[in-house]
């Protein structure tokens, strides 16, 4: 969808749920639609998609954990209820983990964020967003000295991923390291410039370089 145009999209998706009337089928097409609106940032309309996917499929894992992450912010109340369904189906789900401790955070739930990030490691140690969140969570505690050690060792996964970048600019600032923050913002710069190029390149240029990891597409925890 991402390489589509969005007008184009729509009409597609709009005559796939007219055509294809079978539960399975009007499900997945609530999920491209909510896809192709997530890409023009209509968040609500998206949350409205996710929310009737999950009516008409409760047991579907990738509708209930798309809500799950557009009401992170938004409703995380109502986001942590969902996540409960979602454990009880797979204790060890590390994506539903991921999500439980972003849900945690914003509910100001620190040291139960952090616990839940434990136990996502035990399933996922080298889970990149979730060590980018943990640093996080410790910042948000204050641990300056905690939240380095796990930036740094989510650089030495992924140096130039966009969330290991901007967390890296962020606790760099606040510990009053300003010129080699600065050094991390050229960094991210050129990042985004790599990845931008590769997609007005074309598809196979994007795919060429996925194996770079240059910038997250999806919102990183903030």
């Amino acid at each position: 969808l991402a390489m589509l145009d969005l007008p184009r999209a729509r009409a597609y998706l709009a005559t796939w749920q007219e055509r294809r009337t079978a539960t399975p089928d009007q499900v997945q097409g609530l999920l491209w639609q909510a896809m192709a609106l997530l890409l023009a940032h209509e968040v609500e309309q998206a949350t409205v998609c996710y929310r009737r996917a999950v009516e008409l499929d409760p047991a579907n894992r990738e509708a209930r954990l798309a809500l799950t992450q557009v009401l992170a912010h938004s409703d995380p109340a109502e986001a942590m209820e969902h996540l409960q369904v979602l454990r009880q189906a797979n204790p060890a789900d590390a994506d539903v983990l991921y999500q439980q401790a972003i849900v945690e955070r914003n509910l100001g739930r620190l040291e139960e964020a952090a616990s839940t990030l434990d136990r996502l490691f035990a399933v996922a140690p080298d889970h990149l967003e979730g060590i980018v969140l943990r640093g996080r969570v410790a910042l948000d505690q204050r641990q300056t000295e905690e939240a380095g050690r796990w930036f740094r060792r989510a650089e030495r996964l992924a140096p130039d991923r966009h969330a290991v970048l901007t967390a890296m600019i962020d606790f760099l600032r606040l510990t009053g390291r300003g010129d080699e923050a600065q050094r991390y913002q050229e960094r991210l710069q050129k990042a985004v410039q790599r990845i931008t190029t590769m997609l007005q390149q074309g598809p196979s240029s994007a795919a060429s370089g996925a194996d770079q990891q240059p910038v997250a597409p999806r919102p990183a925890p903030r």
